[in-house]
């Protein structure tokens, strides 16, 4: 690599036009420069326009991984012990939970940034960083918006800690975008329901609420991730299973849907948490000793320099104004929340909650149904593996938190690997071998067979490889389990290239678009020919369905191949993560049969990709293989079993609390 005497970092499109227009001006210094990209998106952009840009990849190695998150964890470790809370309902874990999320995201976007200026200035022997004037936005919202920049005064810092010259480009930042005219109706129309129309009808939900709960329905918190299908397939089964769906806001345009359904839904009703929050009392006490912590807090944070640094760079009070300003105002709305799901919990009486998890008000709801003595599961929508060494634990423990850890009465076990996961992780929570409820279904192979036909043109000839991984970028960075946007790309193009290499078989790459890189972005970064289809309509099942190899990192999609006897190749993030224990492939000695195989190395790809396709091809599939990854079928608790044993008992109990005949 030749080393230049100045740097410039891309973070955002734009800056790439301010660049342009500086170097055309002559405002920019002439020496030997190099320009990085911290996305494939501003990469592809910057090819657009002309220039040789680098990718952040180098700068960002598995050393910095490991060290980024150890560094995260002291962080976390500390901030667990200054943010206890209770509320006047007893809800304790969900607040301390969802303010150390965010704080760690937070944290983990600015060590991400450093570790980037470090090894590319030390790299490069660099003696002068050009960076652009921050945004003019303020720190909003419990997430890392995209008006948020921090890349500035982190390089700033950074290059006056070291002596270095830091020179900015362009005018500065300007001022976040004007919200659009749908965005404005909506919040006009969120406003309208809240204040107007909810304490309006609110007495009158209520008395509709109390009449539901007389069939002790079923509460579901969300339809996403499949949970609709979970829903359904109970309400085909039991028909006198009453079902309500617990939503968020109050739609103008959709009042018809408060006081049932009139189409083919598999729920009763909706619970709309907008038209009881102006009606829920809060505890203002309570309210109050929250925020009172919030402050506490953020002064501690302050007032820990030496913690909240890195590489000899401070960021404390970065994180105390993100605490103040969008992270603490969200945490004291949770408060709020909960004294709304309180209500809809005592006015519904639901013999059985179930959670897809994710939403902070989840486990709020988990909490508020163990005080309550209400049966509730969490149904995880992702996977969880039981770690194997500390790094491991660390990210699967912090990501577990809001899912299989979420103070739930009961968490549904969909494959051995989460049984093994709480055994690693120890829990309040009762585990109930459910088997696969909102993934690892089995696929359609007459569906599959049909999509495969349109997909190849009818060819049937070619050996199928599938990828579909989870990359985590700007504002979600995940630093030992997920790849990045950079590295998700180079496994892709390491792929493609061992493909090319073996006539028969055909790559298909699951791709989901994000902010960090857009469909357009991966077909100008990966080379993609007529033996290699970006899908990212098509569902996923439906292609698994015909594939003979799927490839990931670290996915859910691994499990769901598991569960259908697809085997598996892991592959990806320079070797430092492997998911799931399988047969590693680094020589040329003989590859057995196996449901998972391992590639750690971009030289051994495509010799070992040939050879498990052809082990694969010369042998009928061995379920025994699949058997440590899916519960045997006298093992499992179906959903709608433990859901009517939830609501005879509760039904039960209730009689034995009334006096004299029912």
């Amino acid at each position: 690599m030749t080393k230049a005497k100045s740097l410039v970092f891309f973070e955002f499109p734009e800056e790439v036009d301010a660049y342009l227009r500086a170097r055309h001006l002559g405002n920019s210094s002439r020496t030997s420069t190099a320009l990085i990209s911290l996305n494939p998106r501003t990469q592809v952009y910057s090819g657009k326009r002309g220039l040789v840009v680098e990718t952040a990849l180098p700068y960002f190695s598995n050393d910095s991984h490991t060290r980024a998150l150890r560094k995260s964890n002291e962080i976390s470790e500390w901030l667990w012990q200054q943010a206890r809370f209770q509320d006047n309902l007893g809800v304790s874990f969900a607040y301390t939970q969802s303010l150390i999320w965010y704080l760690r995201l937070v944290v983990h976007h600015f060590l991400w940034l450093l570790e980037i200026i470090h090894n590319a200035t030390e790299r490069h022997s660099a003696r002068l960083v050009k960076v652009f004037p921050p945004s003019l936005a303020p720190p909003s919202g419990h997430r890392i918006g995209a008006t948020e920049r921090y890349l500035w005064v982190l390089a700033e810092s950074y290059c006056r800690s070291r002596g270095l010259s830091v020179e900015f480009i362009g005018a500065p930042g300007s001022r976040p975008p004007k919200r659009s005219i749908r965005e404005v109706a909506r919040d006009i129309r969120r406003f309208l329901a809240k204040r107007i129309l909810a304490p309006t009808i609110g007495a009158e939900y209520l008395s509709y609420l109390n009449r539901l709960g007389v069939h002790r329905p079923v509460l579901f918190t969300a339809r996403e991730y499949r949970m609709s299908d979970a829903a359904s397939a109970v309400a085909r089964e039991k028909h006198d299973l009453s079902m309500v769906l617990m939503r968020d806001w109050c739609d103008l345009y959709s009042l018809a849907s408060l006081f049932g359904f009139k189409n083919d839904s598999p729920f009763k009703a909706e619970a709309w948490l907008g038209i009881l929050e102006p009606i829920a009392r809060e505890d203002e006490t309570s309210r109050r000793t929250l925020q009172s912590l919030l402050k506490d807090l953020a002064a501690k944070i302050e007032g820990a320099p030496e913690l909240f640094s890195y590489l000899g760079i401070p960021f404390a009070g970065h994180v105390r104004r993100k605490l103040d300003a969008g992270i603490g105002p969200f945490i004291v709305s949770l408060h709020g929340r909960a004294a709304t799901l309180q209500l809809l919990l005592e006015t519904l009486r639901p013999s059985a909650v179930v959670s897809t998890g994710n939403r902070d008000d989840d486990m709020i709801v988990g909490e508020l149904c163990v005080r309550g003595g209400i049966p509730a599961m969490m149904i995880e929508h992702g996977s969880h593996v039981s770690p194997r060494n500390d790094l491991e634990r660390i990210e699967w423990g912090a990501q577990a938190q809001r899912l299989l850890l979420a103070p739930f009465p009961y968490v549904a076990l969909q494959s051995p690997l989460a049984e093994g996961f709480l055994k690693a992780f120890p829990s309040d929570s009762k585990g109930v071998r459910t088997g696969p409820i909102v993934w690892g279904f089995p696929v359609n192979r007459e569906r599959s067979a049909s999509l495969r036909g349109r997909m190849l043109n009818g060819d049937s000839s070619k050996r199928i490889v599938v990828h579909a991984s989870t990359p985590k970028g700007r504002g979600s960075n995940r630093f030992h389990v997920y790849e990045t946007p950079d590295e998700y790309v180079r496994s892709l193009r390491d792929l493609v290239a061992a493909v090319e290499t073996i006539p028969d078989v055909h790559l298909i790459v699951k791709f989901r678009p994000s902010q960090d890189i857009s469909a357009e972005d991966i077909r100008a970064l990966v080379p993609f020919s007529e033996r290699v289809t970006l899908s990212i309509e098509e569902p996923f099942l439906e292609v698994l369905g015909f594939a003979d190899l799927l490839v990931s990192f670290s996915s859910t999609t691994i499990e769901e191949a598991l569960q259908n006897q697809v085997p598996v190749l892991l592959y990806g993030g320079g070797g430092r993560y492997q998911h799931v224990p399988g047969v590693e492939i680094s020589s040329e000695d003989p590859c057995p049969r196996a449901a998972v195989y391992v590639i750690r190395r971009q030289e051994h790809l495509a010799a070992g990709l040939r050879r498990i396709l052809d082990i694969q091809s010369r042998e009928y599939i061995r379920a025994d293989l699949f058997t440590p990854y899916c519960f045997g079928g006298d093992s499992q608790v179906r959903l709608v079993d433990w859901l009517s044993s939830a609501r005879e008992s509760m039904i039960s109990e209730s009689r034995s609390t009334v006096p004299g005949p029912i």
